[in-house]
């Protein structure tokens, strides 16, 4: 075995592992696309043509508006408090997702 084949193997060792331990990972195109996707793990791995990373925490937030006032809450207390307000008029955005 090559030096090459065993990195390979190693590398799909570990992201087996990962899988196992239900740690959600993202993939991307070598060299054209910048974009990062989730990985579905009945997916076929090619260490060739993709990077693959542990994907990032996330964050969320919403923004509403309440007695002419913009509210921007980041969990679902904070979000109930600003429409149980009777001010409350609405909210300008759903829940919105961001790498922290």
């Amino acid at each position: 075995m090559t030096f090459d084949e065993l990195r390979e193997q190693s590398k799909k060792a570990v992201i087996a592992r990962l899988k196992d331990d239900n740690v959600r990972l993202e993939f991307k195109f070598h060299s054209i696309d910048d974009t990062w996707d989730d990985l579905d793990y009945d997916m076929a791995f090619d260490l060739k043509l993709y990077h693959y990373r542990v994907k990032k925490p996330t964050q969320k937030y919403r923004v509403g508006i309440a007695g002419g006032v913009t509210h921007v809450v980041d969990n679902e207390a904070q979000a109930n408090m600003v429409e149980n307000y009777s001010l409350f008029e609405r909210w300008i955005t759903d829940w919105v997702e961001y790498e922290a």
